[in-house]
């Protein structure tokens, strides 16, 4: 199936996941953690994925902050890992 200009950046996600036999559940999660990523961003077209690392690096560092108290904390290791 040709990939065209005019598909959705997540129905491309999809059909990836899908060929590879992800779960559902999996895709699910991928596709709600791009949506967050995009909104976080206010991105409207392709043009706006340039620069993804930095962008990437902005979207996730807050997070692992905030979520510190959780299961990993920044530098990816486990509280219980001590």
């Amino acid at each position: 199936m040709p990939l065209t200009k005019s598909r959705r950046i997540l129905d491309e996600v999809r059909d990836v996941m899908r060929l590879h036999h992800y779960s559902i559940h999996s895709e699910r999660t991928y596709c709600d953690w791009i949506k967050k990523y995009v909104h976080f961003h206010g991105m409207n077209s392709r043009d706006d994925l340039k620069d993804g690392e930095k962008k990437i690096e902005a979207f996730l560092s807050p997070r692992i902050r905030v979520r510190g108290t959780g299961r990993f904390r920044a530098g990816g290791m486990r509280h219980d890992q001590n």
